[in-house]
């Protein structure tokens, strides 16, 4: 029962006062409608003919298929009424009968006119693409159309049209479109974001956030990301799912001793149609993590997870530090009172401190789309050129594990079933890996051809990150300039506008200012930058990471030999002082110490101290960031 119980006090799957009626069997269950009175069975029979009646129609696909459908359904019925002059508050019943006509002939040509003037109209999702859509979303309204289709027919008793019928002709119209119109380029393939650029953008958090609590918290995220490849809505809630997030109950500990640990992750949240019962091989992923090595310890997702867990008083048993380095107990238990809380908090305006107050689902999780937002913004502060997200470590973290364990593991942990294709077509970058004039020359070339050289070194990223000192010049004068040039020269700046359409705008003219100024700085740098300056930058990411693991175990060192009375003393007394713009310098509790006669391996933190410099990074508006 250990696996079960594993994160709980009390595993709540049993009862004390009372023993569980025994399980009938199949025949059982169906005979008993022999013994029914009559009232009885005419009340059963009731309730299955009001679920018979309920059924009928009802949609059981995936909530974003069914927000797509339910999206293209209005956007067509608001067209049937503008085109044929009718008011906004029209009947919906009768805007539907003339969007979804009983004669097929009317009905495709109704469908054809719908998806011309779709594709006529569409722009591209992604600043450096045409104003195109992708083809592949194209296919999305057809699809769709195709089920309203098939749905409003069955909902009238009537046959609907043939499928392949429908099917090949709206497919011709949307053949000749799309050579007509032109089509979507197609966008270069995504370069991930990998160990050398999540290992700087944790180092640079820890020098420049404005709150330590909200900061650890995305440190956490991005290391879990980097070492189970989740989707951000695998960790945070995100819309038509509030409700599910990660809880304290999805996580457990083991203790191995010495101050190493191991975590188990259960992500139950996953990119299926999770209420498809016919679907539920993936429906959870169990990670087991265990500590890193010295090297990699600023990565430690069980560290870094019993260190929240400590500070909020979560751990059975356990209230300190040393409680937790002297505990003997195989398995580290979270408090049953606190199973149910999201591990992960939205934060208050400005990312100025955890919002833990009771919300809407009692407490105020941390939603998928801030976890990218705030790794968003990091990359822009580090200068990247390209902007990241949690899919950027999800998608290099895919190319690692394929070429390090195999695809048919990655494909596993990414939650992919077996026998698709869904990592190779649209997540695996395995070229800029590959030796080709090793394999292509008859040179010598490792197994599997991956160049271990360029599995370490390459970061394309942080090889083309743009330097602070430019980056302070782009968001400073040239930005402001720029931005009111634009509002100038554009006829559509909306001079007549209120406060919040003026705000809208300028906000969107800062965002596109500022991605046309950072690509003409990298542009300029692609035409600068000298061999020496390549190399120099690949020589400090090794330099960075061996000194980072050495203050490591310098802080480790000073904090084992020291006494309880000196350990109280190195804390911070208040590790959140969010009251100003502040700066804060690595401060370390314990980590991994190696000893010439034994390895006294304990407890990992990263507390870091504030210290009143200025400099200090600032989030693009002012909205909330976690």
């Amino acid at each position: 029962m250990a696996a079960k119980t594993l994160g709980s006090a009390a595993g709540g799957l049993f009862s004390r006062t009372s023993l569980p009626a025994k399980q009938q069997s199949l025949a059982a269950r169906i005979g008993r409608y022999a013994d029914m009175d009559d009232d009885a069975f005419f009340q059963e029979m009731e309730e299955f003919e009001n679920l018979i009646e309920e059924s009928r129609g009802f949609r059981h696909l995936a909530p974003t298929t069914q927000a797509r459908q339910d999206s293209i359904l209005a956007s067509c019925l608001a067209m049937v009424r503008h085109m044929n002059r009718l008011p906004d508050n029209f009947d919906d019943e009768a805007t539907e009968a003339l969007a979804f006509p009983n004669d097929k002939n009317k009905l495709l040509r109704q469908v054809q006119h719908y998806l011309i003037s779709i594709y006529k109209s569409s722009h591209g999702r992604g600043a450096n693409v045409n104003h195109r859509m992708r083809y592949e979303t194209f296919v999305q309204y057809r699809e769709a159309l195709l089920f309203w289709i098939r749905y409003k027919f069955d909902l009238r008793n009537m046959e609907p049209p043939h499928q392949s019928w429908m099917f090949n002709n709206i497919s011709m119209t949307m053949r000749l479109v799309q050579s007509k119109f032109g089509i979507q380029d197609r966008r270069d393939v995504k370069e991930g974001l990998g160990l050398v650029e999540l290992r700087q953008l944790l180092e640079h958090e820890m020098t420049t956030n404005l709150s330590v609590k909200v900061s650890e918290h995305h440190q956490l995220i991005w290391c879990i990301g980097r070492q189970t490849a989740v989707r951000p809505g695998s960790i945070g809630w995100s819309k038509g799912r509030k409700d599910r997030y990660l809880r304290w109950a999805d996580v457990g500990f083991r203790n191995l001793g010495d101050g190493k640990f191991t975590c188990i992750l259960k992500i139950k949240h996953l990119k299926t149609n999770y209420q498809n019962p016919e679907r539920g091989t993936h429906r959870q992923l169990n990670f087991t993590i265990a500590s890193p090595n010295a090297e990699n310890l600023i990565f430690s997702v069980p560290h870094r997870l019993l260190v929240i867990a400590l500070r909020r008083s979560l751990l059975v048993g356990i209230e300190s530090l040393e409680d937790l380095l002297k505990s003997q107990n195989a398995y580290i238990l979270i408090k049953d009172a606190n199973l149910d809380d999201p591990v992960f908090y939205r934060s208050l305006p400005a990312g100025r401190g955890l919002d833990m107050s009771p919300g809407h689902n009692k407490t105020q999780a941390l939603s998928a789309s801030a976890i990218s937002c705030y790794l968003a913004d990091r990359g822009r502060a580090l200068g990247y050129t390209e902007p990241v997200s949690m899919y950027s470590i999800r998608h290099r973290t895919a190319t690692d594990l394929a070429v390090r364990v195999g695809h048919a593991t990655a494909r596993e942990i990414m939650g992919h079933d077996p026998g698709t294709y869904t990592l190779e077509r649209y997540y695996l970058n395995v070229l800029p890996l590959v030796d080709l004039a090793g394999a292509t020359l008859d040179q010598r070339i490792s197994p599997n051809g991956i160049s271990a050289e360029a599995l370490t070194e390459y970061a394309p990223l942080a090889q083309t990150a743009l330097s602070s000192a430019k980056m302070q010049q782009i968001q400073g004068v040239a930005l402001r300039n720029f931005v009111e040039e634009i509002c100038s020269k554009d006829p559509a700046f909306p001079v007549n506008g209120d406060t919040n359409t003026r705000r809208l705008y300028l906000k969107r003219a800062r965002a596109y200012a500022l991605r046309t100024l950072v690509n003409e700085a990298h542009q300029e740098s692609v035409r600068t930058v000298t061999v020496n300056e390549i190399e120099a930058r690949q020589k400090s990411w090794t330099h960075d990471a061996a000194m980072f693991a050495k203050r490591i175990q310098e802080a480790a060192t000073a904090f084992a030999s020291a006494s309880s009375a000196q350990r109280q003393m190195m804390v911070p007394a208040d590790l959140d002082d969010d009251t100003h713009d502040a700066n804060y310098e690595i401060w370390r509790l314990q980590d991994e110490v190696q000893r010439p006669e034994q390895i006294q391996s304990s407890f990992g933190n990263f507390y870091l101290r504030p210290q009143h410099r200025p400099g200090a990074f600032r989030a693009h508006g002012s909205g909330r960031l976690g």
